[in-house]
This record gives C-alpha cells, sequence and structure tokens, in this order.
C-alpha cells in the first residue's frame, strides 16, 4: 500500500513541476512599490490610477503626465505624515462621506447613471466607497495640512509675473480652450387687443377646419 501511494505522489510531483517552473519563468508583476516617502508607499497601482484620471479629464499635454504623477503622490505623503503628527488636523467620516458624493455625482454625470459606472468599475458603489474611503481620508488630511502650511504666506501679482517668466516657455502647460455661450432672451407683453386681434385671425382657419 504504502508503494502504491510513493508511486502516486511520485507521478503528481512530476505533473505538477512543468507547471512550477512555467510560473517562475513567466512571472506576472501584480503590483509593486514605486516610492517609500517617511514610511509611506506609492504603489504602481495608485501611479496608474492617477495617470487615469489625468487622461479621463482629458489633460492636453500628456508627455511628462507619469513623472507629474509620482511628484504629486509624494508630495501628499509627506503632507500626509506631517497631518498625522498634528493632533489640531482631524478629519470626520461627514467629510469623508461629501467628498466620496462628490466624486460619485462626477462619475455618474460622465458616465450617464450609477448602473453605467457600476458596470464600468465593475464592483457595486457601495464596494467602491468602502474601498476609496481610506485614499479620501488621506487626501482630506494632506489638503488640511497643505491649507496650513501656506496659510501665512501671501503672492502678489508681481510675485507670479515673475514666477512665469521664469518658466521656460516649453514648459509652460497647456490649458484646454474653454467657452461660454450665454444668449438675451426678451418675452414680449401681448396685450388683450392683440389677443382678440389674434383670435379674430384664427376664428376662420379654425371654421374651415371644422
Amino acid at each position: 500500500m504504502k508503494k502504491v501511494f510513493y508511486i502516486i505522489f511520485s507521478l503528481l510531483c512530476l505533473l505538477a513541476t512543468p507547471c512550477f517552473i512555467h510560473a517562475q519563468q513567466n512571472p506576472q508583476l501584480v503590483d509593486k512599490v514605486v516610492a517609500v516617502i517617511g514610511g509611506k508607499i506609492i504603489l504602481q497601482s495608485e501611479v496608474n490610477e492617477r495617470i487615469q484620471e489625468y487622461i479621463n479629464e482629458k489633460v492636453q499635454d500628456t508627455s511628462h503626465i507619469r513623472c507629474k504623477v509620482i511628484e504629486d503622490l509624494m508630495y501628499e505623503k509627506l503632507l500626509l505624515i506631517e497631518a498625522e503628527a498634528d493632533s489640531t488636523i482631524t478629519v470626520s467620516d461627514a467629510q469623508v462621506d461629501q467628498e466620496f458624493s462628490k466624486r460619485m455625482n462626477y462619475y455618474i454625470t460622465q458616465l450617464g447613471s450609477k448602473e453605467a459606472f457600476e458596470k464600468w468599475y465593475g464592483k457595486s458603489v457601495e464596494q467602491y466607497k468602502e474601498e476609496l474611503k481610506p485614499e479620501v481620508r488621506d487626501l482630506l488630511l494632506a489638503q488640511q495640512m497643505r491649507g496650513k502650511v501656506i496659510e501665512n504666506l501671501t503672492v502678489s501679482p508681481e510675485d507670479v509675473r515673475k514666477y512665469y517668466e521664469s518658466i521656460p516657455k516649453d514648459s509652460i502647460p497647456k490649458i484646454n480652450a474653454q467657452e461660454e455661450i450665454a444668449q438675451i432672451v426678451k418675452l414680449p407683453t401681448i396685450t388683450a387687443e392683440e389677443k382678440q386681434v389674434a383670435r379674430e385671425k384664427c376664428a376662420p382657419l379654425r371654421h374651415r377646419v371644422l
């Protein structure tokens, strides 16, 4: 009996070996760490998601979008570290829910309906909310920290002008063209006499139809 078991076990090992070798020779990358900022990691999936957001917003200049995304994420992680060390900065569940609602309204507007969003994302809105909660909370903490850092800073129009003049012209980001269309509509006031004249003109037509 032991001999039969040993033979079966040996055959199973032989059958499994090619699969193991194939998996080793053709590894599939699931995710990876792009950067580490003070113990906070930035994953490749985060970078890809942020890049996709830029693409969805139809940003024209995408030549250095990956570098910009990584730079923004690193800056956010730095702000988050400072925010976590600052006891005066807090984010409530109500603030997280409000920010999530804003995002959902944007996506639903872009895709047309809640059902279209769930089909596009592959999960329900509730599942998306649970996955996004930590990210939204971190983002709000970073925003509050950024506001605290710059609250006492003042910038004059002259500072802005000098800053933009110091940037090489080929490095200034392009801004999508925007157009605003408006019309002035004034509805005329119709008097009782004018209404009577209109009725008198329509009466013969009505009798012809009847």
